[in-house]
């Protein structure tokens, strides 16, 4: 198994991709490849000048694939997706109740060898 670490896919070059009150934002798109799977860790900061919830989505938008969290004003990065997989190209993404909340984050791609 080769394993191969990448930035989140809805990010340019690493940076943060911006999460809003609008429509979810794509966060990172899963590999495609049968027998592969990428362990997803994502951080996200909040420089609003108010603590907000924010709504990561696993894959679909059930209760069983979503994480609700508390995210206070201008207190650095906090741990939201702590590795979790998503495979088959499934999507992360996420939404907040205010504007300037980032995700940060990557990716290791675990790779099946033939």
């Amino acid at each position: 198994m080769a394993i191969t670490r990448r930035a989140l896919s809805g990010s340019t070059n690493g940076r943060g991709v911006s999460v809003t009150t609008g429509a979810p934002a794509t966060l990172h798109t899963s590999t495609t490849v049968t027998g592969s799977s990428d362990e997803v860790h994502i951080w996200f900061v909040n420089n609003g000048a108010s603590t907000t919830t924010l709504s990561v989505f696993q894959g679909a938008t059930g209760a069983a694939d979503t994480i609700q969290y508390g995210i206070t004003s201008r207190t650095g990065l906090h741990l939201v997706v702590p590795g979790l997989f998503l495979a088959s190209g499934l999507i992360a993404y996420a939404s907040a109740g205010a504007t300037e909340v980032y995700a940060f984050g990557f990716v290791n791609r675990l790779t099946t060898g033939s």
